[in-house]
Order: C-alpha cells, then structure tokens, then sequence
C-alpha cells in the first residue's frame, strides 16, 4: 500500500502491524480532546518504531483530527496543543462534526457527491488538497471523485 489511515490508537495487534509493514505512509486520526490526542501521540514513536524493527521506508505524513465540534473552548486548546506537538508539517486540517458525514455512510454515496457544497465537505476538500501539497496523493488521484 502507499498509504494506510489508522482510525484509532496505535496498538500492536497483528492486523494493525501488518498494515503499517505494507505502506510506505501513515495517516493517524484522532480526535479533539486531550486524551485522544495524547493517544495519537504514540504514533509518533509507534511508525518510525516499526520502520526500524522491519526496516521500511515509512512516513508518519499526517494527524487528522476528526468529528471536531463548530464551537467549544476547549476543542480549541486541544487542536492548538496539537499543532504544537505534531507541527504544521503533520497535522492536517480539521473535520468538523456534521450529520452529513454519518448520513453519506449509511447511504453508501460519498460525501462529496452527498452534500457537494456543505462546509463539512470543504474540510474534506481541504485535507486532499494538504495531502496532494505533501506529496501524499498524486493531483490527477481526485479527478472524477468529486474532492
């Protein structure tokens, strides 16, 4: 694989282990809390850990924080903390919280075809466009899918 998202705390399970050997690039989501984010943290030792141990060239290329609330102090101290911890080079932008997102999935349609103009959907636009910066994603890798 070029590049896996792990979708919960780091962990050394098989499935989870295999995954991270076969990429070439990790992604992390986590979300806007501190204990969430203090679990994302071990991703940061947890990648570079196993490139070693398997000797892979492996890339933590970005955090994802997810399902963040539209208002709250408190999720924005968490999101600035985790600009200072992971740094601009790292941590992706934010994806709001929005029904949109759970309505998408159960339809089984993507969210971009969904709700094509919803501020939800710009944050997923947002995070291509961050990834095809990064080099992460080729540009011509979003044609036709609506990001």
């Amino acid at each position: 694989y070029d590049t896996i998202l792990i979708d919960c705390r780091a962990g050394t399970d098989i499935p989870t282990v295999a995954g991270i050997v076969a990429a070439t690039s990790i992604i992390g989501t986590t979300q806007a809390g501190l204990k969430e984010l203090r679990n994302t943290v071990s991703l940061m030792d947890y990648v570079p850990a196993i490139a070693d141990g398997y000797e892979r060239p492996l890339t933590l290329v970005g955090i994802l924080p997810c399902a963040v609330p539209a208002a709250g102090r408190a999720y924005k101290e968490a999101l600035d903390l985790a600009g200072e911890v992971f740094g601009a080079d790292v941590l992706l932008p934010a994806v709001r919280r929005s029904v949109a997102v759970t309505e998408a999935h159960a339809e089984r349609v993507p969210l971009t075809a969904r709700t094509r103009w919803a501020p939800v959907t710009d944050d997923y636009r947002a995070v291509v466009a961050a990834l095809v910066s990064r080099g992460v994603i080729a540009a011509d890798a979003t044609v036709g899918s609506g990001a």
